[in-house]
């Protein structure tokens, strides 16, 4: 340790802080319960679930040396993809801002802004978001009521 070296430089020492130990977050459970449900419930999910599953199976399949045949078992694949790349959409997008300090201030950050733009636009109609945003708000309010009820 250099505090124990006779030809160290002088240095300051800082206090510790004071802080309260966590004993663990209240209502995790329960907003995971919640979530697990709502995804078990949507059958958008189970679509994917079906298809993700399916295309698994699809990679450890041999293959035929046969081209056209190969050419056809490719092409029912992408149809498949294409399929799961459809229901992944929102149909009612979420409403995300952009962060003021993120608003184009000037010409300079234009293709950055564009960038961001493009970015807000495709995590509001990106149903695995709107599952973690629903799974926050869960969160939040479990531990409200946790929080209430030691309170009383």
């Amino acid at each position: 340790r250099e505090k124990d070296d006779e030809d160290a430089m002088p240095y300051d020492v800082i206090k510790s802080a004071t802080y309260k130990k966590w004993i663990g977050a209240a209502g995790v459970d329960e907003a995971k319960k919640l979530a697990n449900q709502r995804v078990a419930q949507d059958s958008t999910f189970s679509k994917i679930l079906q298809n993700t599953e399916w295309l698994g199976a699809r990679n450890e399949k041999n293959y035929t040396l046969n081209l056209k045949e190969y050419l056809e078992e490719r092409k029912n694949i992408e149809s498949k993809v294409k399929g799961i790349e459809g229901i992944v959409k929102l149909k009612s997008p979420l409403n995300v801002v952009i962060e003021k300090s993120l608003e184009l201030t000037d010409s300079t950050n234009k293709v950055a802004y564009e960038r961001t733009k493009l970015w807000a636009k495709s995590i509001s109609e990106d149903i695995y978001v709107n599952q973690a945003v629903k799974s926050i708000y869960d969160l939040q309010k479990s531990m409200r009521m946790s929080a209430a009820t030691k309170n009383d």
